[in-house]
């Protein structure tokens, strides 16, 4: 979850939710959006990867290959959903 979520100066965190893989952030408005927002991730994790197991070891290697491009497509869409109510964040620029 470190690469999902950094705390910035004002107290609130930054959602990044591609991890280290893209620096666009969004800034998550409240403690209680933040651990709605944690928890719903953990949980797509591990149903993701329940479901993955299961399927290769029910169905084998292409069975599970599906499963998580099936997985991948929740998240981005569900990410795409996410981030219209967060407010993008722009990092302060350091003097030259």
């Amino acid at each position: 979850m470190e690469s999902w979520f950094k705390p910035i100066s004002d107290g609130h965190k930054v959602f990044y939710p591609w991890g280290n893989l893209c620096k666009r952030g969004y800034v998550v408005g409240s403690e209680r959006d933040y651990g709605r927002l944690r928890r719903q991730i953990n949980l797509w994790i591990g149903i993701a990867t329940v479901s993955t197991i299961g399927a290769f070891r029910l169905q084998g290697y292409l069975a599970a290959c599906a499963t998580v491009v099936v997985s991948l497509a929740f998240y981005f869409l569900w990410m795409r959903r996410v981030v219209r109510k967060l407010s993008p964040y722009t990092a302060p620029q350091s003097p030259l």
